[in-house]
């Protein structure tokens, strides 16, 4: 049995230059916030089957769209033919 989990945070701000002349100012242009949580458990079955599932939650932040934000179930199994 394997588990894993994958916890990411970004934060991004781009800037601009206020327009007019010589002005030295600097404007918020865009902004995004996002947050991923994911853990996960791998199981082997027996020799030729082997199976995973997860749970994903997600967040997304920008001053353009809003928030957005959803969750993820998954299962995966593999059978090996040989």
């Amino acid at each position: 049995m394997q588990i894993s989990l994958t916890v990411t945070k970004n934060n991004d701000v781009s800037f601009a230059r206020r327009p007019g002349f010589g002005s030295d100012q600097f404007v918020e242009q865009d902004k995004n916030d996002s947050f991923k949580f994911k853990p996960s458990v791998t199981y082997r079955f027996s020799q030729k089957v082997n199976g995973s599932m997860f749970f994903e939650y997600s967040s997304n932040n920008t001053k353009r769209t809003g928030k957005f934000s959803f969750f993820e179930f998954g299962i995966n199994v593999n059978i090996a033919i040989r």
